[in-house]
């Protein structure tokens, strides 16, 4: 059972790094602009989040959300 927990969340942690990913390519971002924008740690955290391997707190999903003109419903939306 924790196994396909983990794979649903793997999952899961994927497509919102693919959404998050094509999302800052249409605004024209890079990772060190979305980085900047969404006042994170490092361009890595952007790199490891939009490859599925970390997931975001409630509160950085907000920052990501508002650096790419989203609501944190649309950066939700479909997954």
């Amino acid at each position: 059972r924790q196994m396909k927990r983990r794979a649903f969340n793997r999952s899961l942690r994927q497509n919102l790094g693919r959404r998050i990913c094509q999302r800052r390519e249409e605004l024209g971002l890079t990772q060190r602009g979305l980085t900047k924008l969404a006042d994170m740690s490092s361009q890595r955290q952007v790199w490891d989040i939009e490859h599925g391997l970390t997931g975001m707190n409630v509160e950085t999903a907000r920052r990501v959300a508002k650096a790419l003109d989203w609501s944190l419903s649309q950066l939700f939306k479909g997954l």
